[in-house]
This record gives C-alpha cells, sequence and structure tokens, in this order.
C-alpha cells in the first residue's frame, strides 16, 4: 500500500520595494530555481490575474515570487512559508528618494525633478512610499493604497505576529548572517555571492532629512527592532557557534587557491592546453569608443536571449567586458586565450534558447589592430558610432562619475578636441575618435555592422532587428518589443539607481552622476564657448561628415 506523500509548503518570495537588496534575491531565487513560479509586478493587477486563475492552476504554483501581498497564499490549497529580507527603514527611504529623483520613468520624478526636491523635503512631503512600507507589506493589502499617516498600531502588532509565526527573513545589514539562517532553514546549500553590499546611505545625509524619516517611519523603526531581537534569537537557536559558522562561510566564498570565482562560478587561473589547427572564429565583438551605446547594445542583447536583468551585474550572462577580463588575465600571468576559455565557463551558465547562435559576445573599446586581444578568434563585430559632441558630453560625466572630481567644461572639451578624445581613454588604448572609426570600418578583415547611435535611438525597433540579423538570431516580433520596452533608457536608469542602493558598483563613486547619463543626441558645444566649437570641428569634422553628422 503506497502512502501520499504531501507536497512541500509553497514559498512566497516576497520583495519589500529597496529593502530587498537584489544579492540576497539572487542567492534565494537560485535556490528556489526550477519551482513553478508566479511573478507579480507592482500594483494590484497580479494579484487579481492569480486570483482569477482556475483552482487547480493556482495549487500548482510552487513559488510566488516579486512584490506579492501577504495573505496571498489564501487563494492556495495550504499556508504557503513566506521569504523577505528587512533594512533600516531610513536606508530604504533613502534609496527610494534616489530612485525618484534619478528615474525619469518613476510617477514622482516629475514632481521631484520640477520642485527640485532635496532628501529633507521628500521626508516631508507625505508620500505613502515611505510611510512604514514594512508594516504595510507585512500585512493584508486593502483595496487602494492606504494614504499617508493611516498606518496604525494595530497594523504593527499584526506584522509583528505575522513576521514571527509566518517569516523566514533576513536583515539587509546583517547579510551573511541571513543567508546562513535562511540556508539552514530551508535546506539550502549554494550561498554565495560575489558583489559587496551598499554602503550606508544615511551616513552622508542631512541630519533633519534622517530625523523626518525617522519620525515618518516611527512603526517601521519600531518593527525592525522587534525583528532585530528575533532575528538573534533565530541565529543564536541555528548556531550555537555563530562565529566559527560564519568565518567558514567567508571562507567558503574566497575562491580557493588559483581560482577566480564569479558568484557560483569557478574559473581555474591556469592556461588553457593550445588549440590544435586554426583558432575558433566564434568571437562577436561589440565594439565602440566609450560613451557610444555599446551597453545599451548589450543589454539589448541579453534581455532578448534571456528576458529582463535585475541587477546591473546580470549584464554578463551573455557579454563579457574585455578590459575586466584583460585585468585579470594580465595579474595572473596568462595568455589572452584563457580570456575565451573562461568566458565559454561564464557564459555557459546560462542555456541560450534554440536555435540561438552559440557566439562568444565580447564588448570592447579598444582600437582593432593585429595586437588586439583575440582578434584571431573573430567572427564578426557590431560597431557602434555616435557624434562626437554628444561623447564628449557623456565623457564628461562619466569622468566624474568615475573620479568623483568635477571636471572644468571649457578645460575638457579643448583637451578632448586637442587630443581627439579623453585623456584617460587614450592612455588605455582606445585611441582617438577618429583612429577608433577608421580601425574598426576601413578594411577590418571580417564582417562588421555599423550602427549609429541616432538611429538606434530613433528607431530603436529597427535598428535591433539589423543586429539580430546580423547575427543570425531569430527574430520575433513580440520578443523584439518586449526586449525594446524592457531596456529602454528610463528603465535602465531605474535599473542603475535600484542596483546602487542596494549593492556597492565599482567604478561608480559619485551619488549624483549615473552611467545611464542623459542619452542625448545632437547637442550643441555652443555653450562652451566659440573657441571649443571650432577646435572641435577642426579635429572632427572630416569623421562626422563621414557618419553623416551634419
Amino acid at each position: 500500500m503506497s502512502v501520499a506523500v504531501p507536497a512541500p509548503a509553497p514559498i512566497v518570495l516576497q520583495v519589500i520595494p529597496m529593502a530587498t537588496l537584489p544579492l540576497a534575491q539572487q542567492v534565494m531565487r537560485r535556490n528556489l530555481a526550477g519551482l513553478r513560479e508566479f511573478a507579480f509586478g507592482g500594483g494590484p493587477d497580479a494579484a487579481r490575474a492569480f486570483a482569477a486563475l482556475p483552482g487547480a492552476e493556482r495549487g500548482a504554483v510552487r513559488l510566488l515570487s516579486g512584490y506579492v501581498p501577504f495573505g496571498i497564499d489564501a487563494l492556495l490549497p495550504r499556508p504557503a512559508r513566506y521569504l523577505t529580507m528587512l533594512r533600516d527603514p531610513v536606508e530604504t527611504a533613502i534609496a527610494v528618494y534616489y530612485l525618484v529623483v534619478a528615474s525619469p520613468s518613476h510617477y514622482l520624478h516629475a514632481t521631484a525633478a520640477g520642485e527640485r526636491w532635496t532628501l529633507k523635503d521628500f521626508a516631508g512631503a507625505g508620500r505613502p512610499e515611505i510611510d512604514n512600507p514594512m508594516v504595510r507589506w507585512l500585512n493584508p493589502r486593502p483595496e487602494g493604497r492606504l494614504p499617508f499617516g493611516s498606518v496604525s498600531e494595530a497594523m504593527l502588532e499584526s506584522a509583528k505576529a505575522n513576521l514571527r509565526e509566518r517569516y523566514i527573513f533576513g536583515l539587509a545589514e546583517r547579510l551573511d548572517e541571513s543567508l546562513l539562517l535562511m540556508g539552514r532553514t530551508m535546506g539550502w546549500s549554494d550561498l554565495t555571492y560575489a558583489a559587496a553590499p551598499p554602503a550606508p546611505l544615511g551616513a552622508g545625509a542631512d541630519p533633519e532629512a534622517v530625523a523626518l524619516l525617522r519620525g515618518v517611519n516611527r512603526l517601521d523603526v519600531e518593527l525592525y527592532r522587534y525583528a532585530a531581537a528575533l532575528f538573534e534569537e533565530r541565529l543564536a537557536a541555528a548556531f550555537p557557534r555563530l562565529e566559527d559558522e560564519l568565518e567558514a562561510y567567508r571562507a567558503s566564498r574566497a575562491a580557493p587557491e588559483g581560482v577566480l570565482r564569479l558568484g557560483n562560478t569557478e574559473v581555474r587561473l591556469e592556461a588553457p592546453p593550445e588549440e590544435p589547427g586554426p583558432p575558433a572564429r566564434d568571437i562577436v565583438w561589440i565594439a565602440s569608443y566609450p560613451r557610444s551605446g555599446n551597453t545599451w547594445v548589450r543589454f539589448l542583447l541579453d534581455a532578448y536571449f534571456f528576458g529582463a536583468a535585475q541587477h546591473l551585474n546580470e549584464l554578463g550572462r551573455l557579454s563579457l567586458e574585455l578590459d575586466w577580463w584583460m585585468e585579470k588575465a594580465k595579474r595572473h600571468g596568462l595568455p589572452h586565450r584563457w580570456i575565451a576559455h573562461a568566458g565559454r565557463t561564464v557564459q555557459g551558465r546560462h542555456a541560450r534558447p534554440p536555435g540561438f547562435p552559440d557566439h562568444l559576445f565580447i564588448k570592447t573599446h579598444f582600437t582593432r589592430g593585429e595586437d588586439h586581444p583575440l582578434i584571431e578568434r573573430t567572427r564578426a563585430a557590431v560597431y557602434l558610432v555616435r557624434d562626437p559632441r554628444d561623447v564628449l558630453l557623456s565623457g564628461m560625466n562619466f569622468a566624474e562619475l568615475s573620479t568623483g572630481a568635477t571636471a572644468e567644461p571649457r578645460e575638457y572639451a579643448l583637451g578632448f578636441a586637442e587630443r581627439g578624445g579623453d585623456a584617460s581613454w587614450l592612455r588605455s588604448g582606445y585611441g582617438s575618435w577618429q583612429e577608433h572609426l577608421e580601425s574598426w570600418t576601413v578594411s577590418p578583415g571580417f564582417p562588421v555592422l555599423t550602427v549609429r547611435y541616432e538611429d538606434l535611438k530613433a528607431d530603436p525597433v529597427g535598428q535591433f532587428s539589423r543586429v539580430l540579423g546580423f547575427l543570425g538570431v531569430p527574430i520575433d516580433a513580440a520578443r523584439l518589443e518586449q526586449t525594446v520596452a524592457r531596456t529602454s533608457f528610463d528603465r535602465l536608469r531605474s535599473l542603475e539607481v535600484a542596483s546602487r542602493a542596494t549593492t556597492e558598483i565599482p567604478g561608480m563613486v559619485r551619488a549624483d552622476r549615473f552611467f545611464f547619463h542623459k542619452g542625448l543626441t545632437g547637442q550643441s558645444l555652443a555653450h562652451l564657448g566659440p573657441e571649443v566649437e571650432a577646435a572641435f570641428d577642426d579635429r572632427f569634422g572630416a569623421g562626422r561628415a563621414r557618419c553623416g553628422y551634419a
């Protein structure tokens, strides 16, 4: 006689906006991979769509993920286990502020930009988004958003009870301990992560704004205090020798001698064997001068192959960044062919859809030449070109983002014109704008598709379709439209802000400067003075005319 084994409890992976760190999400999702899933976006539509499913279909779902309201498991055959991360309420509110002011797609951005909101303005604006959001999320969602000031003591007590009885949770400020506890409770074995958690946002914030935010979030502050005490109890019960467990966990995340660890992928730091015969022609270069749309095209390709990225760090699912890998090869005394070998190892983690090409996609800013790393393995190249006027202005912003300094616009522009590019780019081997253009487009010796940034911005569907056709990627109209929508400038700016508010991103120093800067075209240099215009035309006039820039 066989005995029916009950199915494990369904799981709700609840994301509380700007409180659930993407690093933690990545670990949780990796360990929950393979479960039948229903994803929730923002707003009540997803909950209504889930409720409208036939009962048998709802009952077959094992994972509900995203912005899932508490109590949704009332629609399931049995109660779910809730997983989430909590974060200091002030840190969460500041992260929301950064998202609002930096993301043109956010519904509050126009107001924040038009009224020039400071953090203190935002704290005093009476916005429900930063009015005790954790207490809100740990209670059933009412019809319509509760107005500012209506979160009650009764809701706080209910949130405490739900947290105690229904949740497996962690604290953003205690990431390692949180993942250890989740892993022990859920039986997970892969708790690796590679990036660094964010530095505290409130440390350099306006003290008056911080005090206001703490007052607005009085109930969340109390909930977080309660959660921290409960967390310590659970930690002590699960790990009587916590410090030893932490030391072992952190040691396990460190790569063994001779290994480069990227997330849960390990690459041996040793030269691969020589390939017999001529080298494989398997590399497609995504080539451009800096600040010319290279990263955008990489996101487009990545999203078309795998779906929208949830963090800046996910861009490596499809394409490598040559500079980063060259630095690693140089540091460990490895030949360039190791980069291709390592790239295959890393990209092999992500299965491509059937019929999609198996090319090795690599971003490069280097001028093409015989000394370009791995040039002998070239299959083809997509070359992005942008009006050097816009490259100059975007480069000035990038210099400030990456160095923390403030550039003097006129001096920067004159230096750019004199050298033909940013001084640091020339030192890095990228050459001048003109040299770069000619190296990739004049007799390269392999197929090259040239795409102007301006055309890609004006007609992203049409231009990206050209790229896909050139690469031999099957074109699906619905997939194409969805990909373009998921990688709009506003979406990528929001992704950058969310990633930087929850993860330390190397090379991004200034909080008031962004990698996805403005994305503008056809800008003028007149505001920098007539001598800048003259110097610029002398240096770039012929190249601009060749590319069709009036």
